[in-house]
């Protein structure tokens, strides 16, 4: 442990004298790093992490398809409600709708996002609230009948301080009192992997939160996502053979189906065009990820290997001064392992950086992006803008990917020690077993050996230089 300290003292005394080198190391590696962490947070975010419900596999979302399958749109609570009541391959269907409203909090108006929701939601995404209870079945009947709302963890924390007793309380929602029965349970974001809501409340409660909605009654609306959860056994492909033998029934039944049909997709990326954005988008982020960093191990490399030809004579001195090569190796790789650290954590930190200034970059492109869904799908997606603030944008650089970017950082820091050790591995070793003061004739006779061989002798005779002076220092002790 203490041959360790003196070499991670002396690895800072190095890095210090050439402050230069240091600073342009650790930036190249901090550009690298935190590039790298920022681009896989946000893969990770996109397309990796699944919804943090149960079994999230088993969750499928239902589109409608118009024009005899030309064109696509979301779904109408009339068609909702058959889906639901005459399906045989779902074990739950339920809607969301995205919404944005005014919450007032001790006299204090803010502007929050959340969802209008079916009162089975959380039941059939099997998730629990961890404090007070969901909605109950009556509480989706009738509307604009029962003022409740279930508040995220983070609105909980956020904006009521993670009162205990917030359970039973009444705030103002666009200026009428509602009861909150419930808190979400920490993690949970719905069922948009981009999207963090604050607010879930009945989707009976519309006219309240989007004040001259009439889309409730209408079956050619087309306003609300739709999931459902696949019964035990049943496939995708058997789902999806099911429900459209079903929207060609209703088709038949309503004049306002005709010519609509059902599309199956994975919940979590809002739309299928958004959807294929992102795949896209992901792929080219992490093509630009991996070629930053082979840019930076590249810089690094060099760098490390030039300031090895600039150390050569220093290696040879302590070489014939008695130092031995497996020594010498374990400085330098300590001192590459300290440049890595120093370029992994300023790489977290500007990772974090960019994530927090991306929130809000995406947050505005999901808004014009949804904008341009809105009048492709012909319905109101305009609700379903992000936040302009960057609230609702979740970019999450999990504990996994910091792990994975320190420890890749570490093995880095490894192999880049090892470079300039083999370039210092045909230096002469002149050492000796006894005293550096009255060197022995062995010793004497291996330096001549070495001197013998004309590309060593240079080196040799940089290292007699070295020892000399070394020897007339201590001479004056």
């Amino acid at each position: 442990m203490e041959t360790l300290l003196q070499d991670i003292r002396f690895g800072f005394r190095q890095l210090m004298k050439q402050p230069g080198f240091a600073a342009l190391a650790i930036v190249s590696m901090a550009l690298g790093i935190g590039a790298n962490t920022s681009i896989f947070s946000l893969v990770d975010t996109a397309l990796l992490r699944p919804l943090a419900v149960k079994e999230p596999s088993q969750l499928v979302e239902l589109y409608g398809t118009l024009h005899n399958g030309a064109d696509w749109s979301l779904q109408s609570y009339p068609n909702y409600k058959e889906y639901r009541d005459r399906n045989t391959v779902l074990s739950g269907l339920f809607v969301y709708r995205v919404v944005v409203s005014s919450l007032t909090v001790n006299n204090s108006s803010q502007r929050v996002w959340g969802y209008l929701v079916s009162g089975n939601y959380f039941d059939v995404l099997g998730v629990k609230p961890m404090l007070g209870r969901a909605f109950l079945p009556e509480e989706d009947q009738t509307p604009d009948s029962h003022p409740v709302a279930v508040i995220s963890y983070n609105c909980w924390q956020r904006r009521f301080g993670g009162d205990p007793a917030i359970v039973g309380k009444t705030v103002e929602v666009n200026s009428r009192p509602f009861t909150i029965i419930g808190v979400a349970p920490k993690g949970f974001i719905g069922t948009e992997v981009a999207y963090d809501p604050e607010m879930f409340v009945p989707v009976m409660m519309a006219n309240t939160i989007e004040p001259g909605s009439r889309w409730l009654d209408k079956r050619d609306s087309n306003d609300l996502f739709t999931v459902g959860r696949l019964k035990p056994g049943v496939s995708f492909a058997q789902a999806k053979a099911a429900l459209e033998t079903l929207a060609a029934k209703l088709a038949q039944d309503y004049p306002e189906n005709v010519g609509r049909g059902i599309r199956l997709g994975k919940p979590g990326l809002f739309i299928p065009e958004i959807a294929n954005s992102v795949f896209a988008f992901t792929g080219v982020l992490a093509a630009v990820g991996a070629l930053v960093l082979l840019l930076a191990c590249v810089n690094l490399a060099s760098l490390l290997l030039a300031r090895a030809t600039d150390r050569r004579r220093e290696i040879a001195v302590r070489l014939a001064i008695g130092a031995t090569r497996r020594r010498l190796v374990r400085q330098l790789l300590t001192e590459s392992l300290l440049i890595s650290l120093g370029g992994g954590a300023a790489g977290i930190f500007l990772a974090a950086a960019i994530n927090s200034a991306v929130r809000g970059t995406l947050a505005e492109r999901h808004y014009f992006a949804l904008r341009s869904a809105h009048r492709l799908a012909r319905s109101h997606l305009r609700a379903a803008a992000l936040d302009r603030d960057g609230n609702s944008f979740q970019s999450r650089s999990g504990a996994a990917i910091i792990e994975a970017a320190a420890r890749a950082r570490v093995e880095r820091g490894i192999v880049d020690g090892w470079l300039p050790s083999l370039a210092f591995a045909q230096l002469p070793r002149c050492r000796a077993s006894q005293p550096l003061v009255g060197p022995s004739r062995q010793r004497r006779s291996n330096c001549a050996q070495s001197a013998s061989r004309p590309e060593d002798a240079s080196r040799v005779q940089s290292g007699k230089r070295g020892r000399d002076f070394v020897r007339r220092q201590l001479a004056r002790l």
